[in-house]
C-alpha cells in the first residue's frame, strides 16, 4: 500500500529539520530514574529502532513522544513543533502504537477506526475511507465487521496499528509492535512499516532486539547500555515468539537515505 502523508498546516517538513528531536530527556518515578539525559535525532523517511532490555525506558520514551507523559526535564520536537508547547500540531503529525492499547471488546474493528479518525479531526467521509484503507493494509478487511473481543492478539495489534495511521501522520512511534504476535501478523506489520517509510513516513520502533530487515533506511540505538546510534546490518533476522520477521523485498525509496 502506498501511504498518503498529509502535510499538516504546511509543516511537512522541508529542509533539514529531523522528524523527531529529543534533547536531555529525564523521567523519574519516585526514587527510580527511568530516563536520564536521553538525546536523539530521528531523520525523516527511515525506521529508527530503539533497542534495550525490559525496564530500560523504551516505553517511557514513546509515552513522552506521544505527549502522554511529560518529561521532568528536556524537550521533544516533532518536525520542529514542541510536543508540550504546541500539542495540537505535534499530535496531528504523530501516530502512536502503544505496547498495551485497550479497545472496547464490543465495538467492531471498522467502527473503532472510524471513531478514531473522527477523534483525530477527519470528516465522516474521510474517516470511513481511511478506515477501509487501513483495514485492507493491515489484512483485516474480512474482520472489520467483527467485534474486537473476538480478535486474536495479532489481529488486535494490527487494528491498533491501523488506528495509529488512520489520520495520515508523518511520524509513527511504535512500542514493541512485534511482541506476542503470530507469524502472519508479524509479516503484515513489517510490510505496513515498510510501505509507510517508502511513502516518506518516519518510524520510531522499540523492542528488546532489532526486528526488521530489508532494503530501506534504518538505524538503531541501544538504550539502557553504552551503545550509540548506528546503522543496522543489511540482513537482520530475529526471533519473534514462534515466528520470524521476514526480510522485506527491496523497493526504490522516494525519500533520501537517513
Amino acid at each position: 500500500m502506498h501511504f498518503s502523508i498529509r502535510h499538516h498546516n504546511g509543516s511537512a517538513t522541508t529542509g533539514r529539520v529531523p522528524a523527531l528531536r529529543m534533547r536531555g530527556l529525564r523521567k523519574q518515578f519516585g526514587d527510580t530514574v527511568v530516563v536520564d539525559g536521553f538525546t536523539l535525532d530521528v531523520p525523516r523517511g527511515c525506521v529508527f529502532e530503539l533497542v534495550g532490555p525490559s525496564g530500560a525506558g523504551k516505553s517511557t520514551v514513546v509515552d513522552m513522544v506521544a505527549g502522554l507523559l511529560p518529561p521532568d526535564e528536556g524537550r521533544i520536537d516533532v518536525f520542529g513543533l514542541d510536543v508540550w508547547d504546541e500539542p495540537a500540531g505535534a499530535s496531528a503529525l504523530t501516530g502512536v502504537l502503544l505496547d498495551q492499547t485497550s479497545v472496547p471488546a464490543g465495538v467492531t474493528g471498522k467502527a473503532w477506526l472510524i471513531n478514531t479518525g473522527l477523534a483525530r479531526g477527519l470528516s465522516a467521509v474521510t474517516a470511513m475511507r481511511r478506515a477501509n484503507e487501513m483495514l485492507e493494509a493491515c489484512g483485516l478487511t474480512g474482520a472489520g465487521g467483527r467485534q474486537v473481543g473476538d480478535y486474536s492478539p495479532g489481529m488486535h495489534k494490527r487494528l491498533c496499528l491501523a488506528a495509529a495511521l488512520v489520520h495520515e501522520p508523518e511520524v509513527l512511534a511504535a512500542d514493541e509492535p512485534f511482541e506476542g504476535v503470530d507469524k502472519e501478523s508479524a509479516t503484515r506489520i513489517a510490510e505496513v512499516l515498510r510501505d509507510f517509510v517508502e511513502s516518506n513516513g518516519t518510524v520510531l520502533l522499540t523492542g528488546r532486539t532489532a526486528r526488521l530487515s530489508g532494503s530501506f533506511p534504518r538505524h538503531l540505538r541501544t538504550i539502557g547500555g553504552d551503545g550509540g546510534p548506528r546503522a543496522l546490518p543489511r540482513a537482520v533476522r530475529t526471533q519473534v515468539g514462534d515466528s520470524r520477521v521476514p526480510s522485506l523485498r527491496p523497493r526504490t525509496l522516494s525519500s533520501a537515505a537517513c
